[in-house]
């Protein structure tokens, strides 16, 4: 099924992709494919359960696309993001190499979602999108934040429903990002967050924190105000362990905690308790 309104156009199979447990199958489709070359205005591009390689012209698209949803389709992020000019088929690039240096670059592309895929790693093909703003990788089997540097514009990140367990070094690579969700991953340590100082947004939402001393990484956050713990294992060091979180974020509790003397910890996690934010 395919459609085109006010410049996005959409992609999909009718009933979506099957799948095996936990990842998708894509359905073959015989002698189908796309050219968005015809396409001389899209702006917002989304795909579902079609296999990449059907959809052909991506190269026209490098400097008019500005939205990109890719959803049960990938399996690594070059897959998508990595075109080379139309007159490089006379050399082409080796089958399984990644050459940067001659991949076009997606000027125009600020927010690109890939939710839903089987990406396992962030890799370097991102280096191509200099205007990137927001870059949602949910619901992926994503290990390690890579990669992300070199992308002075990139503000929000979702990472939520990975399988990130450290955070250690996450000050070198989403130093600009003011928004961060990293809920249902793995993370066991919040050391590293303490010089994300641009954080205002922070979701670690049911992953495996265990410690309130952990709270101690964030109290040095200058600008955060968004902070969720649900589903975190936390374990109180005292039976006043509101006190004692309280303690961890003195300098910042103002603002993210201005609750927490009359709510129950786990229903306090932002200025706005009533209802959870999304990215």
């Amino acid at each position: 099924m395919c459609f085109c309104v006010s410049g996005a156009l959409c992609i999909m199979l009718p009933s979506g992709a099957p799948s095996t447990e936990d990842k998708f199958i894509l359905s073959s489709m015989e002698d189908v494919s796309f050219d968005l070359s015809i396409f001389k205005s899209l702006t917002y591009l989304m795909v579902d359960s079609i296999e990449i390689a059907d959809v052909q012209g991506r190269q026209c698209l490098t400097g008019q696309l500005e939205g990109l949803d890719i959803r049960r389709c990938l399996n690594s992020l070059k897959e998508i993001l990595l075109v080379y000019p139309v007159d490089d088929a006379v050399s082409p690039v080796p089958p399984g190499t990644v050459d940067l240096t001659r991949g076009l670059k997606w000027t125009s592309l600020t927010k690109i979602c890939f939710k839903l895929n089987n990406i396992t790693s962030i890799d370097t093909s991102l280096q191509l999108l200099p205007a990137l703003t927001s870059l949602d990788l949910s619901y992926n089997y994503i290990e390690r934040l890579e990669n992300l540097t070199g992308l002075p514009n990139l503000k929000v990140v979702d990472l939520s429903y990975n399988k990130v367990a450290d955070v250690k070094d996450l000050h070198l690579t989403i130093g600009n990002v003011s928004k961060l969700a990293l809920a249902h991953n793995l993370i066991t340590s919040l050391e590293g967050l303490d010089r994300c100082l641009s954080l205002a947004y922070l979701d670690l939402s049911s992953n495996q924190i265990a410690e309130v001393s952990e709270m101690g990484h964030l109290s040095g956050l200058p600008v955060l105000e968004d902070l969720y713990l649900q589903g975190n294992p936390l374990k109180p060091s005292s039976s006043s362990y509101r006190s004692t979180i309280l303690t961890y974020l003195a300098s910042i509790a103002d603002k993210v905690f201005p609750n927490l003397l009359c709510q129950p910890f786990h229903a306090v996690l932002s200025k706005n308790v009533s209802s959870k934010k999304t990215i």
